[in-house]
């Protein structure tokens, strides 16, 4: 069933990020491309494992599982990195102000004063963003393995 495949990988995404978290000399290491040993080979097969229950042709298994791996990766990326100081709180706050009235910032300035920019729950959202890819793995599914046909864009007048 759909909920499984789904339920799967989602722990394993999230099993992934915690442990880029926990870790995060895992991010470097990861990185470079050096031989893989038995836990990154288990940890691989446990994803297209996951994945393969979905449906999901064979061939588009791996770039799946790389989909959902970079998500987990920036995200460990962003929590571990420089975390947000009261400086760079107060210096985001200046800019926003600045910006205001300007329209080449207006979607921003709508969210900023709709107290938009700071999201609920996570500070980082990752299951936000790891429920959308599995959307789109779980429609590309239903289409049989075809992605939509690319729609031109319209310009703007």
């Amino acid at each position: 069933s759909s909920g499984h495949w789904r339920e799967a990988i989602g722990g394993w995404a999230r099993a992934n990020l915690e442990s880029l978290v926990a870790w995060p000399w895992l991010l470097d290491a990861v990185s470079r491309r050096r031989t893989l040993g038995p836990n990154i080979m288990a940890w691989l097969d446990a994803a297209l494992a996951a994945l393969a229950r979905s449906g999901l042709r064979e061939q588009n298994l791996i770039e799946a599982v790389l989909l959902i791996d970079g998500h987990a990766r920036s995200t460990a990326q962003l929590l571990t990195g420089a975390p947000a100081t009261p400086e760079w709180a107060t210096n985001f706050g200046r800019a926003l102000q600045a910006a205001r009235g300007d329209p080449r910032h207006a979607t921003l300035t709508r969210l900023a004063e709709a107290g938009r920019l700071a999201p609920a729950g996570d500070p980082i959202p990752f299951e936000f963003g790891l429920q959308r890819i599995l959307d789109g793995i779980e429609l590309f599914i239903e289409r049989g393995g075809k992605s939509r046909p690319a729609r031109p864009r319209r310009r703007a007048s």
